[in-house]
């Protein structure tokens, strides 16, 4: 760092601001109102240079005037009006100033006299505005002391301006390393950021085509959907017609299921099941027609004369319990002999004989659906006859019966009845 001691500025002046002293303005950067200096030999030099330019154009001046006064000046002469004007435009050009901004032109003697002695003072007044821009030596003593002391000052000033300097350096060179390490760490994070924005942009990407594939899968599958559901409806009328056909046909199979149940009970109209008569399943039918004859038929209506023609055919059905009797069923030729036997059923219960109508299997299978209800039943002209189950004497009782046990199995596997009419069930 250093400071200019010594500065140093020549100033010529234009001499046209017909002697106003100049004004320093903010914009003028060529003029200072004065020039401090500390160096005697070159503030010496600045002074010798203004007396020196001084006595030139004083010296200048001075032959311009007399040559300008001992001119003729005769009036009304074209020459020396010419020779006058002549002049007249030089001392302008010396003054800076042009001849036409005069209103009058220099006719006489006095006239050019009084303007050499305005402009020889208007020099002057420049040679002292120049001369007051150095300042005069103040004194060795005085310039030694206060040239220490601004040095003293100065170099105090540089030292301390130094260690600052130094310590801003210092503390600028922390906070750069601080910054650039902060800068380090901020560029790693941007990288790191723009690692995961691609990886975020490819996860994008990915669930973009995820997502249109799946857009596709559901387009795909509503189309399916709508065709199902259009097949559904189609399927639903075909079942809704197939369940009127079934419903049609199902009351066509209850028709014929009924024309086959009378045809069947018509076909065994005239059968007769017999129950507590003893007899050999290995018999022929003569003589299995022969014992019903005279145990059966004779003694329940004795007064008619039987004979084999009126049974078409007997059958017997062995029970699986060997201590129970066999069921017989034996088919009349005409419906009368049936109702002659029935009307004898006293008679036969005192042989333990029980007479009663054939029941076709609807009507054996309802009768075991009662019976699983705890009741009972039978059959009468064809239709079902229910009642409540007789409770059985407990062998716990004190009194018991002394009448003849029911004979049991109707058929196979099931019990008879106590009465004549649940000798049909």
């Amino acid at each position: 760092m250093g400071i200019d001691i010594v500065t140093y500025r020549v100033r010529i002046g234009s001499f046209a601001n017909k002697g106003h002293r100049h004004i320093f303005h903010g914009t003028d950067i060529d003029y200072r109102p004065c020039v401090n200096s500390s160096d005697i030999a070159y503030r010496a030099l600045a002074v010798s240079l203004f007396v020196m330019m001084y006595m030139c154009y004083h010296h200048c001046l001075v032959t311009a005037a007399h040559s300008a006064v001992s001119l003729p000046m005769p009036n009304k002469d074209n020459c020396g009006f010419q020779q006058t004007a002549m002049l007249q435009h030089r001392i302008c050009l010396l003054q800076g100033t042009s001849i036409y901004q005069e209103t009058e032109f220099v006719s006489s003697p006095c006239a050019i006299s009084g303007l050499v002695a305005n402009y020889v003072a208007n020099i002057a007044q420049r040679l002292l505005l120049l001369s007051s821009d150095v300042d005069l030596n103040p004194g060795p003593n005085d310039l030694d002391v206060k040239l220490d002391n601004l040095l003293q000052a100065v170099a105090a000033s540089e030292r301390r301006m130094f260690s600052e300097m130094k310590l801003s350096e210092n503390r600028l060179m922390d906070e750069f390393n601080a910054i650039r390490i902060n800068i380090a760490s901020i560029l790693s994070d941007v990288d790191l950021l723009k690692h995961e924005n691609l990886k975020i942009g490819q996860d994008l990407h990915s669930l973009h085509s995820k997502q249109a594939a799946t857009t596709d899968i559901v387009v795909s599958n509503e189309c399916r959907v709508t065709d199902i559901e259009s097949t559904l409806e189609v399927m639903q009328l075909d079942i809704d017609a197939l369940h009127d056909e079934i419903g049609s046909k199902d009351d066509t199979i209850a028709a014929l299921s009924n024309e086959i149940e009378e045809l069947k009970r018509n076909h065994i109209s005239n059968n007769m099941r017999v129950f507590g008569l003893k007899v050999d399943a290995t018999n022929y039918q003569d003589q299995l027609k022969s014992i019903f004859i005279n145990k059966v038929l004779k003694v329940a209506n004795p007064g008619i004369n039987w004979s084999e023609d009126d049974i078409k055919y007997v059958k017997v059905i062995s029970s699986n319990d060997a201590t129970k009797e066999s069921l017989l069923i034996v088919t009349f030729r005409f419906d009368d002999d049936k109702f002659r036997v029935c009307e004898g059923r006293a008679l036969l219960r005192t042989s333990s004989i029980r007479v009663g109508d054939d029941l076709t299997f609807k009507q054996r299978e309802t009768l075991r659906s009662i019976h699983k209800l705890g009741k009972t039943g039978y059959f009468f002209k064809g239709k079902l006859q229910v009642k409540d189950k007789p409770i059985e004497p407990n062998d716990s009782r004190t009194f018991k019966s002394h009448t003849q046990p029911a004979v049991t199995d109707v058929l196979p596997g099931t019990e008879h009845a106590n009465t004549p009419m649940e000798a049909q069930q």
